[in-house]
């Protein structure tokens, strides 16, 4: 009989000011930029009654890694979906989150970091602020760093020949 705890990420601060909020009309876009940079677009669409897409993008991404260590944005990318927040495990999260259409998890583009997915309308607001918290509390647990031990042989196994004599340094 475990309690669930309380979902540690429901304020992240003052609402940020908008500064500006276009329209393109023929497009069916709308375009929001906070004082902060952060650029919202939204639109909407008739393909998928109920669901609404997202797509994240912020920071530097693969430019943030060391050179040296070519297999770091691979490893970024797998554990974070499974080291969960600062201040919840992966299986909190779960049982936090169940009964709910969210997903984690932070991949290293060229040129920032980016998430994507699909929720329903009544679960955005915990998808955004997972969102956040995957970027400003990611958890860095040491049993994700045992796992990842075992999967690297896995990788490795799946890799093309070519893939493999790339990451193999790091590796």
């Amino acid at each position: 009989d475990e309690s669930v705890k309380a979902f540690a990420y429901e304020n992240f601060g003052k609402a940020g000011k908008v500064v500006a909020d276009k329209r393109i009309a023929d497009l069916g876009i709308r375009t929001v930029r906070f004082a902060n940079g952060v650029k919202l677009n939204i639109k909407k669409t008739d393909f998928e009654p109920g669901v609404i897409n997202f797509g994240m993008r912020v920071g530097s991404g693969l430019m943030t890694f060391p050179k040296d260590k070519p297999g770091l944005p691979l490893m970024q990318a797998i554990t974070s979906t499974m080291d969960g927040l600062a201040a919840h495990s992966i299986d909190e999260l779960q049982k936090i989150n169940a009964g709910r259409s969210v997903s984690m998890g932070i991949n290293p583009d060229e040129d920032a970091f980016t998430s994507s997915g699909a929720t329903k309308p009544q679960d955005l607001d915990r998808q955004l602020k997972l969102l956040a918290a995957s970027i400003t509390a990611p958890g860095f647990r040491p049993e994700t760093g045992a796992q990842w031990t075992n999967v690297v042989p896995i990788i490795i196994n799946n890799l093309s020949p070519n893939v493999y004599a790339l990451h193999e340094v790091a590796l």
